[in-house]
């Protein structure tokens, strides 16, 4: 007869061995991986498309407050589900390989204005990574973002500090399925930066972080609240971006 303490327990273990020895690629589903959680095929495929190197970014219609940012690729349907397995299949393995699409913008703003100017005041540029909500984290268990934002920071060229400064407030809803409009409602006044932080905010440029951006309203309701906190500079940061919004032009200059 079966152990009813390892009949409840094997959704966990599941969980555990999936991460340890997965199945199968995280984007097509066959078997064979390589060592990043997807096979070769599939590799090579995100490869060709964040080689063409990071894009300005602005949805449209931009949300007020949209920030200045740069993605690392778009419209790449294998990123999409990448991500999705990722945040909400389990996916931990795929923290290397997302973290290395993640380095792509974050290099190039290594050269910005913004960032070069934080230098000259000998100021280390701050990495804020988008905040996850508590369903979603007692859901996940752990915020999966904030560990490739860090796994990317330390092998980037620009020396930052990577720091979880941004909450939500109970009043926000989970945002799938939300159009534009309802968006910007949820989130208006819903991002805030933890008091305790605020102090470190101050003056200090801030590069914005997200996994993917749809409609915006998410790194605008972020931006806004970094703002109100005495951010000198926002600059948004993404993996990826939809292609129902409009690139604003090719390049990162």
């Amino acid at each position: 007869m079966d152990d009813p303490g390892m009949t409840r327990a094997t959704p966990q273990w599941r969980r555990v061995l999936d991460l340890a020895i997965p199945e199968s690629c995280a984007n097509c589903h066959e078997a064979g991986l390589s060592d990043l959680g997807v096979c070769r095929p599939c590799r090579s495929e995100l490869a060709v498309a964040v080689a063409q190197g990071p894009r300005r970014w602005q949805p449209t219609p931009a949300p007020v407050g949209f920030p200045p940012t740069l993605t690392a690729t778009s419209g790449c349907e294998s990123l999409r589900r990448l991500l999705s397995a990722w945040k909400d299949g389990g996916r931990g393995d795929l923290d290397p390989l997302l973290a290395e699409v993640l380095t792509v913008p974050l290099a190039a703003y290594s050269a910005s204005a913004e960032v070069v100017s934080a230098r000259w005041r000998e100021e280390r540029v701050l990495i804020v990574p988008m905040p996850s909500s508590r369903a979603a984290m007692r859901r996940r268990g752990r915020h999966p973002l904030a560990e490739v934002v860090r796994r990317a920071a330390t092998e980037g060229p620009t020396p930052a500090r990577v720091i979880e400064v941004l909450g939500l407030t109970d009043r926000v809803r989970d945002q799938s399925g939300l159009d534009a409009l309802a968006r910007q409602r949820n989130l208006t006044e819903a991002v805030l930066v933890r008091r305790r932080h605020r102090r470190l905010i101050d003056s200090r440029t801030v590069l914005l972080v997200d996994d993917l951006v749809t409609t915006g309203a998410s790194l605008a309701a972020a931006a806004a609240a970094l703002r109100r906190a005495g951010a000198r500079a926002v600059l948004g940061v993404t993996m990826g971006a939809t292609l129902r919004k409009v690139a604003a032009g090719p390049g990162a200059d």
